[in-house]
């Protein structure tokens, strides 16, 4: 899921204005894209500008899986997408997912798992580590039912990411 702008101020049903991660104000089209093993595109859907990303996943995963007779998919999203209801959605439909998370923000038995030393690997250069760990978590499907997400965790950090965000704050 993404959205496309516009150089034009027009709306009409599918350009709509919407939340833009450019902090646009012109209209936009939000679009599902599709792709196989490969990274080769198999589809597309096309949605109103004015929705949030996140409301159109299972829309777009229920056109395309009865549109191409898909089998069991695996979404690979960023955080935009990785909401319980979208995640529940895939998990009581045999899919799967592989999607981003902040650490702000999320829950304090997560955080203390992270930054936790316990576990990481280092690469030669200690520039870079790495480690994994499962957990399960509570989340609501649509129908406001609850169930158990049961999850790998991988979490990683790179000095050279650390040293960009740090110039990023200092920016501002």
């Amino acid at each position: 899921m993404t959205n496309y702008y516009f150089e034009s101020d027009l709306e009409n049903d599918l350009k709509q204005v919407g939340v833009s991660k450019e902090k646009r104000t012109t209209p936009i089209v939000q679009m599902s894209l599709a792709i196989d093993r490969a990274g080769l595109p198999v589809g597309y859907d096309l949605f109103s500008g004015n929705n949030h990303d996140s409301t159109m996943l299972i829309p777009a995963l229920e056109n395309m899986k009865n549109r191409y007779n898909l089998g069991r998919i695996i979404l690979t999203a960023d955080k935009a997408l990785n909401s319980g209801k979208n995640l529940a959605f895939l998990v009581e439909n045999n899919d799967g997912y592989i999607v981003s998370q902040k650490v702000r923000g999320a829950s304090k038995t997560f955080i203390k798992e992270i930054l936790k030393e316990e576990g990481y690997v280092y690469n030669s250069t200690k520039t870079f580590k790495i480690k994994s760990f499962f957990r399960e978590r509570k989340t609501k499907n649509e129908k406001g039912e609850e169930i158990i997400l049961k999850e790998k965790i991988v979490s990683c950090w790179s000095a050279d990411y650390e040293a960009r965000e740090k110039h990023k704050r200092e920016k501002l």
